[in-house]
């Protein structure tokens, strides 16, 4: 009986010092995993971009240690931005919406809707409430196009349709909120009076019409003799605009009497 007293007396030792060093070393366990480990947020793209057009930003989100108990968000706020953010789907991302970050690696679209510069800043946290900031500038442009006008004619005759050809390209295809592709042009007449022509349509100074990229063939129908300077406006789908000029001789048309005397 004494001998199994100890026996039992050194087993219930044994036991209770393997339980005071596991709960010894889970505590200490317990301080790292509860440890606040820090992370990196980053976000690149181009630094110019095209009005109406996406860019496309890259963020990444790198933590010191990946804790699977940790949650990361992200959200952004406008400074003076004219634009908003898109997912890849093509979900808009409003404004201090808050989003949990699934992915390390991800990225969103930034479409401008207006030229200039435009800062946003944006912020990460995790659970542990760390938090990152991050500001992205992006610099919108308009999309370069060219626009050519070339007489058909050296002389135009009055009362008569002379031709004309406009030449339209985009050196970079974008378009505006509405889809629209088409350039809205608008013409002006110094030093005389006249009217320009598409086809059989008539279209009166001032008043806009629409022409498709590539080249069109325009009519001038001139009403007064002289050196008429044709001045074209056109305006491209996301409103770069570009203005050509034409000096425009107009004179009668040539003709020759015959006569014969009688005999």
């Amino acid at each position: 009986m004494k001998n199994l007293n100890t026996r039992t007396l050194f087993s219930i030792t044994t036991v209770l010092s393997i339980f005071i060093l596991i709960m010894a070393c889970s505590k200490d366990f317990e301080n790292i995993i509860l440890d606040s480990f820090d992370f990196s947020f980053t976000g690149e793209h181009d630094q110019v971009s095209f009005l109406f057009e996406n860019t496309r930003t890259s963020f990444t989100l790198t933590p010191e240690k990946e804790i699977t108990t940790v949650d990361y968000y992200v959200k952004y706020s406008p400074s003076n931005i004219k634009g908003y953010f898109v997912s890849m789907k093509g979900d808009t991302i409003r404004p201090n919406d808050t989003l949990q970050v699934t992915d390390r690696h991800w990225n969103y679209n930034f479409i401008a809707i207006d030229t200039g510069l435009h800062r946003v800043r944006f912020m990460a946290w995790d659970s542990n409430a760390n938090t990152k900031e991050l500001e992205l500038v992006y610099n919108a442009k308009y999309a370069s196009f060219s626009f050519m006008l070339n007489k058909g004619v050296n002389e135009f005759i009055i009362n008569s349709k002379n031709p004309i050809n406009a030449t339209l390209l985009r050196d970079k295809e974008t378009g505006d909120p509405n889809n629209k592709s088409e350039f809205e042009i608008t013409y002006q007449i110094e030093n005389g009076t006249g009217k320009v022509y598409l086809d059989d349509k008539i279209f009166d100074a001032g008043k806009p019409f629409f022409l498709l990229k590539g080249i069109s063939e325009l009519s001038y129908l001139p009403e007064t003799l002289g050196t008429h300077k044709l001045i074209i406006t056109a305006k491209a789908p996301d409103g770069a605009i570009l203005t050509e000029e034409l000096l425009l001789k107009v004179v009668n048309l040539n003709f020759t009497i015959n006569t014969t005397a009688a005999s």
